[in-house]
C-alpha cells in the first residue's frame, strides 16, 4: 500500500506542477474560435483558392457575350482635268473632290 501512495503522490505533483508550469487559460469566445479555425484551416484555404481561381473564368466566358464596336473612316483627294476634248475623269471639267467616309459597326452575340 505504501507504494500506491508514493505513486499517487508523484502523480498528483507531476499534475499539479503541469497546471502551475502551463500558465493560465485564455478564454475565447465561440466567434472568435470559428473565425481562427476558418482562417488557419488548410481544407477551406484550399477550397477559397479554388473558387477564387474558378471566379476568374466569369468575365472570360461573359466576354464572348458582349458587344463588339468597331469604326473606320476614309478620306481621300480626286481631282479631274480636260485636256483638249478628253476628259481624265467623269466631272466633266476642272475639280478637285474630296470625298469623306466614315463607318460605325456594333455587333451583339446572340
Amino acid at each position: 500500500m505504501h507504494k500506491k501512495v508514493k505513486n499517487l503522490r508523484a502523480v498528483a505533483l507531476s499534475t499539479v506542477a503541469f497546471i502551475a508550469l502551463a500558465g493560465t487559460a485564455q478564454a475565447e469566445s465561440l466567434t472568435d474560435a470559428l473565425s481562427a479555425a476558418y482562417a488557419s484551416n488548410p481544407t477551406l484555404q484550399a477550397q477559397r483558392a479554388q473558387l477564387r481561381a474558378t471566379d476568374e473564368n466569369v468575365p472570360q466566358a461573359k466576354s464572348g457575350w458582349r458587344p463588339s464596336v468597331g469604326a473606320e473612316a476614309a478620306a481621300g483627294r480626286t481631282f479631274s482635268h480636260q485636256e483638249g476634248g478628253v476628259l481624265t475623269s467623269l466631272t466633266g471639267e476642272d475639280s478637285a473632290y474630296n470625298p469623306i467616309t466614315a463607318g460605325l459597326s456594333v455587333d451583339q452575340p446572340v
